[in-house]
């Protein structure tokens, strides 16, 4: 899955529909993790510790989105 500069929100939920698809392994999402706390970096808005650290957690998001994407879509289902 391409995020495409897609905001946080929009793909997480992606990232739940792409969990009811067979071919849908992985995700690249360079953009979405990085665009916003580097434009605050670039303009001097946050410090290199702060584009670290919003980073990061932007990336851990996403893990923990792709890690329970399964666990969402099985609620889903049980829940029909």
């Amino acid at each position: 899955m391409l995020g495409l500069d897609a905001p946080m929100p929009q793909l997480i939920e992606s990232l739940k529909v792409g969990a009811r698809s067979s071919v849908c392994k992985g995700f690249a999402v360079g953009r979405t993790i990085t665009a916003e706390p580097a434009r605050k970096w670039f303009k001097n808005e946050i410090s290199d510790e702060e584009l670290i650290a919003q980073t990061s957690a932007n990336y851990l998001l996403l893990i923990n989105a792709w890690l329970n994407r399964q666990v969402s879509n099985i609620e889903s289902v049980v829940q029909r």
